[in-house]
């Protein structure tokens, strides 16, 4: 899974409670309020995961100027 699977994902979790979502009123109509925080907990989890993805590129790249330098 790359950054950008991970973004798309969240975009399209992120259109579901939209106001123009059927998919929202569908589930307002069933009476099920966890839903929501079904989907809040889930658009946690997928920024965590990208902010994760996003740390441990910025490591490697750091590990790669320092090993360049090291050489140097």
């Amino acid at each position: 899974m790359t950054d950008d699977d991970v973004e798309m994902a969240l975009e399209a979790v992120q259109r579901v409670p939209g106001q123009d979502s059927e998919r929202a009123e569908l589930w307002d109509d069933a009476d099920e309020p966890e839903w929501r925080e079904s989907l809040d907990d889930l658009v946690e989890r997928l920024r965590a995961a990208l902010r994760y993805r996003r740390l441990q590129a910025g490591k490697r790249a750091w590990r790669g100027v320092r090993r360049r330098e090291a050489r140097g």
